[in-house]
């Protein structure tokens, strides 16, 4: 009988520990499948929408290269900048991910160093957005094609 008080306060110091690890931001991710994190990225973002931190349909990027059609759907975007790491920050546009990787020119290159700042960008398959030194909001934009 002894042994039952030992293991609930072994599970409970275990817990605890838990607690404190993910509050100090210490949580190990790299033993999680790239599903699982997609999930629990998913399942962050829904709550940060669900506290009115996000609007609705509204999510972050990251630095990074973005094949679209394969990591970001295709589509009219609003890209807000949230925080940059930089002075300067960049959002590229290549015509594929090999134009990227090949270091050629970028069809379009977007430079700012305003927090705040916006950028109506249209993607389609194929094309390969980079995005440097900083974290943008971004949310899709109801195409309304053209009007007379």
């Amino acid at each position: 009988m002894k042994r039952i008080p030992a293991l609930m306060i072994a599970l409970l110091l275990l817990f605890a520990c838990g607690l404190t690890a993910l509050a100090e931001g210490d949580m190990d991710l790299s033993g999680m499948t790239d599903e699982e994190l997609l999930a629990l990225r998913q399942a962050i973002g829904a709550e940060l929408t669900a506290r009115g931190v996000f609007a609705e349909g509204q999510d972050e990027i990251y630095p990074g290269m973005y094949e679209v059609g394969k990591d970001i759907r295709a589509g009219d975007y609003l890209f807000t900048l949230r925080e940059s790491t930089r002075t300067w920050v960049e959002l590229r546009i290549f015509g594929s991910p090999e134009e990227y990787r090949e270091d050629e020119d970028p069809e379009q290159e977007y430079v700012t160093s305003d927090l705040g700042s916006t950028f109506n960008l249209f993607l389609t398959d194929g094309m390969a957005l980079v995005v440097e030194d900083g974290v943008f909001l971004v949310s899709e934009r109801e195409s309304v094609g053209w009007r007379p």
